[in-house]
């Protein structure tokens, strides 16, 4: 990327405390990723999960409204003020359900697969909670707030949009470079999905949702 500062550099920046540069790497990583729920500790959202409406996995994400202008400029609210706070609330319930489903991992017990020979967990869970963000000033490490310890790292807005279990991370570190493309190559040499199950995937959204792609008869396809 033209103009950008390679990791080595991005850890120079951090780990010198004379910049502002620590403190602005930490706003813009916190306004995208995050590992707490919005409503609450996980207990609280499984209580105000409705088991019975439509999985969120299951359906197409809702579009904002349009934002008015008047709550931020005049102090003063409108119908489409309420409006917008109302999706808002929405938009909040539905990623924390999709949290709860998608994003919380569950060791099976089963040493082959879950757990090494050592009984401890391969995908490193449960993980170390922490109250704040803050950066590791020995290596430079940037650890986000952390309120649950079998959740991964998630953004609210891949997972609002993507609807499924999905993962995020800082590539501003040569080790996290290496970890990603490790990860991607692990997944795309796996053995292939089955056509079928793609297509009955597919089909399945486009039935709860031909409202929203203009179809008035999706079973067609």
């Amino acid at each position: 990327i033209k103009s950008a500062l390679s990791p080595q550099e991005v850890r120079d920046h951090i780990m010198d405390p004379t910049l502002p540069f620590q403190k602005q790497h930490q706003e813009t990583y916190k306004n995208h990723a995050i590992e707490v729920n919005f409503t609450g500790t996980m207990d609280d959202v499984k209580k105000h999960i409705d088991e019975n409406e439509t999985k969120p996995t299951e359906t197409l994400p809702v579009p904002p409204p349009a934002m008015c202008p008047c709550a931020e400029h005049m102090g003063q609210e409108c119908d489409q003020c309420n409006i917008w706070m109302c999706w808002l609330t929405k938009f909040n319930t539905t990623v924390d359900d999709i949290f709860l489903h998608c994003n919380i991992h569950h060791c099976s017990g089963m040493i082959t697969k879950d757990l090494g020979i050592h009984g401890t967990c391969k995908a490193r869970f449960p993980r170390e909670r922490y109250p704040n963000m803050f950066v590791n000033t020995d290596t430079g490490a940037l650890l986000v707030k952390k309120g649950e310890p079998m959740m991964n790292t998630v953004s609210d807005i891949i997972s609002y949009l993507f609807r499924c279990n999905t993962d995020v991370t800082s590539l501003l570190s040569g080790t996290a470079i290496k970890a990603v493309v490790a990860y991607v190559i692990d997944y795309i040499t796996k053995s292939s999905l089955c056509t079928y199950t793609i297509f009955d995937t597919i089909q399945s959204i486009m039935d709860c949702n031909s409202e929203f792609i203009g179809m008035k008869n999706p079973a067609r396809l």
